[in-house]
């Protein structure tokens, strides 16, 4: 699996996702004033089911044409990068405006490994179009490979047409990111355990 440390330069950037020509687009969050710890996002693998997407980045769904055609949505083009780029590039802007640093998965000073699992992310426009995305957050100790934590977020919209399915959805799926970041439990798990002084703040005597 390719590393997804090259989106990162994207989201320090602000990479905008109001491109036109990009199918899939949200709206994100400014950064905070404020950046604690560093986490390294080290991988998105894609776990979909067969019947939506299956091991195949590039797609996304099905949607009737007007001649009543149904086709597959596919993502192509540089405007519209594979799905494990996309994703993660939304969580560390989510990260960012969170109140959390990003770094690169070799950062030995990094206070989180975070692996982003993709379990749904479709589109059916059979009808009306329903766009799915489903993502689990877990974070994981970088000295030990441990899970810290996991978190699922989870989020649907409904449209005409797919493209503004998605964009409903994937609004939502970054307030959801940028909101579990938030959460107490979710920060101190991202940070690491707590550097802790000597009892009393005492310092060892010369010998």
């Amino acid at each position: 699996m390719r590393s997804v440390w090259g989106v990162v330069a994207l989201a320090i950037a602000g990479c905008a996702t109001s491109d036109q020509s990009a199918y899939l687009r949200w709206k994100e969050g400014p950064p905070s004033g404020r950046l604690d710890g560093k986490v390294a996002v080290k991988l998105v693998p894609n776990l979909r089911p067969a019947q939506h997407g299956d091991t195949d980045l590039s797609d996304i769904g099905r949607e009737r044409t007007a001649q009543g055609q149904m086709v597959g949505i596919r993502l192509q083009g540089d405007a519209n990068p594979r799905l494990d780029y996309t994703v993660g590039k939304m969580t560390m802007a989510a990260l960012r405006t969170a109140g959390l640093g990003i770094t690169q998965p070799e950062d030995p000073k990094a206070t989180a490994h975070l692996t982003i699992e993709i379990h749904d992310f479709w589109c059916d426009g059979m009808l009306a179009a329903k766009a799915s995305v489903g993502l689990e957050l877990v974070l994981i100790d970088p000295a030990s490979g441990q899970e810290r934590l996991r978190v699922p977020v989870n989020a649907t919209g409904a449209a005409a047409q797919c493209r503004e399915a998605f964009r409903i959805a994937l609004g939502d799926v970054f307030r959801g990111l940028a909101s579990a970041f938030a959460e107490p439990e979710v920060h101190e798990a991202a940070l690491g355990p707590p550097t802790t002084a000597p009892p009393g703040g005492e310092q060892p005597q010369p010998q």
